[in-house]
C-alpha cells in the first residue's frame, strides 16, 4: 500500500482506502474475467489478485507465483486424459 500511495500521492487516510478499494476490486474483477474468458475458474486465483493489490510483495512472490501457475498448468495437461467429465 505504501508503493500505490507513494506513486499517487495520496496524503489524506480516507483517499489512501479508497485507493486500495477500487484497485483491489480492479484486479479481482480482472482475474476473474480471464479465468472465465480462458475457462480455468479457480476461486483462489482472484483472492491472490486482491492478496498482491493489499500486501507489499517482493523478488520471491514473482517467483513463486508464476512458478506455480505454470506448475499447475503442467500437472494439469498431464493428468486431463485420466480425468472423468461428471456433466
Amino acid at each position: 500500500m505504501g508503493y500505490l500511495n507513494s506513486s499517487l500521492n495520496v496524503e489524506s487516510a480516507t483517499i489512501a482506502s479508497a485507493t486500495l478499494i477500487i484497485f483491489g476490486a480492479l484486479a479481482t474483477s480482472t482475474a476473474m474475467f480471464v479465468m472465465v474468458v480462458t475457462r480455468t475458474e479457480h476461486p483462489p486465483a482472484a483472492a491472490l489478485a486482491l492478496g498482491l493489490v493489499l500486501k507489499e510483495w517482493n523478488l520471491l512472490t514473482l517467483v513463486v507465483v508464476p512458478g506455480g501457475v505454470i506448475g499447475l498448468s503442467i500437472l494439469k495437461r498431464l493428468i486431463l486424459p485420466m480425468l472423468m467429465d461428471l456433466l
